[in-house]
């Protein structure tokens, strides 16, 4: 048997579970950065309407960024807007250190 025909499949499942690993860890991000903006604006005490008014985007898409079962992929300029709104930087949009399955805490 060649070296080759052992090997293949071994790498094939590999690069499979490694993208299915990426888009997992992505869909999990999303989730948080929806929870963190959430809490955010809960803690500031504004409506969606307000945030989108005080970052100037609607609040369809406000809603669609905090959406648990939303998975669409933001523009950068979006989560900037979004921190400005809040008055925050955006850096603690990003924390996903508490709820991250990736990190040390595995409950959400």
């Amino acid at each position: 048997m060649s070296y080759w025909r052992v090997i293949i499949p071994f790498v094939e499942r590999w690069i499979i579970m490694d993208s299915n690993d990426r888009e997992n860890r992505r869909k999990d991000q999303l989730y948080w950065l929806g929870v963190n903006v959430t809490f955010y604006r809960k803690l500031k005490r504004m409506s969606r309407d307000e945030l989108a008014a005080r970052s100037g985007l609607s609040s369809s898409v406000i809603a669609c960024i905090e959406a648990a079962n939303v998975t669409k992929d933001h523009k950068t300029k979006t989560i900037l807007d979004v921190a400005d709104g809040l008055g925050i930087s955006p850096h603690l949009l990003f924390d996903f250190e508490k709820g991250d399955t990736y990190g040390k805490k595995t409950e959400r």
